[in-house]
């Protein structure tokens, strides 16, 4: 890794901790099972989820990223279920996952 990926990097860290976020969170609030939320939301079709609007936390690893610009789409597993994730018109990667 060159020096200018590592000043970017720090960078990036930098303005993470002076929003008020902690990079490496050591725990996480209530949060959902994956299986517990494909149970719950998997029957629903898009208006329903856009009505109903649910927010919710997950753990797990995040396994693959995809970002293409204003969308981004992620694939989290935890254990044997999976969970593949997008977000439109995100303004800072992974906010909704480290919260």
């Amino acid at each position: 890794m060159s020096e200018q990926e590592r000043e970017a990097r720090r960078a990036r860290l930098e303005a993470l901790r002076s929003e008020g976020v902690d990079p490496f969170p050591a725990r996480v609030g209530t949060w959902l099972p994956i299986a517990e939320l494909r149970e719950r939301y998997e029957p629903l079709d898009a208006e329903q989820l856009a009505d109903d609007a649910p927010s919710v936390a997950v753990v797990g690893r995040i396994m693959a990223s995809r970002s293409f610009g204003k969308l981004m789409f992620l694939r989290i597993v935890e254990a044997p279920p999976k969970l593949f994730w997008c977000q439109k018109n995100f303004t800072r990667p992974f906010t909704a996952v480290m919260r």
